[in-house]
């Protein structure tokens, strides 16, 4: 017995990914109330016609730490930790197999720092082609900038100049500024390069 043709899931979800409040509001808190929401659309498949799904949500450290085949409802994923998560999805329908993969980089802000002075730190210019600065409202320095690529790939770690940060020999993308203070803040600031 041949086993069953396997195909990629073209648009098979929907995916968001939201820093929560304890109320479900959507702002930036601490780490154990990061989340991702997926939601199951049919695309490929008719649901009627699928047999089974399983979906798997794999952390940085390769753990697995959601299972679940209830497509029915948004379900979310927590952590306190850094990196990529992974989320596989397999659709069985009777002579077909469907695989989707989805890797979501996510960022814990730890802080004691309230939201609200958190949002006075920004990038200018943004977005820029140059350089950029970090400008900021925080009580305490700067100690350090590291930048991500969307892929949550270190580019470039800074530990002088934060008035202007030479980015002229990047890709043109988005990027995350990983700022970090001498009274123990790290805010996450994106970036636009053009």
């Amino acid at each position: 017995v041949n086993p069953p043709p396997q195909y990629q899931c073209d648009s098979v979800l929907y995916v968001t990914t939201h820093i929560l409040d304890i109320d479900g509001e959507i702002i930036q808190t601490p780490c154990d109330d990061n989340a991702t929401e997926v939601r199951f659309i049919p695309n490929k498949f008719d649901p009627l016609g699928v047999d089974s799904i399983f979906i798997t949500w794999t952390n940085p450290s390769g753990d697995i730490i959601l299972k679940t085949n209830d497509i029915d409802q948004p379900f979310h994923v927590t952590s306190a930790n850094n990196g990529i998560y992974t989320m596989d999805l397999t659709l069985y329908k009777l002579d077909q197999v469907c695989t989707f993969s989805f890797s979501q980089f996510i960022e814990c802000i730890i802080s004691s720092t309230a939201t609200s002075e958190i949002i006075k730190s920004y990038l200018r210019p943004n977005p820029s082609s140059r350089f950029v600065e970090v400008v900021h409202d925080q009580t305490g320095e700067i100690v350090a900038v590291e930048i991500y690529d969307t892929l949550g790939k270190l580019v470039k770690t800074e530990h002088n100049s934060f008035d202007k940060i030479i980015v002229e020999d990047f890709a043109s993308g988005i990027y995350f500024f990983k700022v970090y203070f001498e009274n123990g803040s790290i805010v996450t600031l994106p970036f636009t390069k053009i």
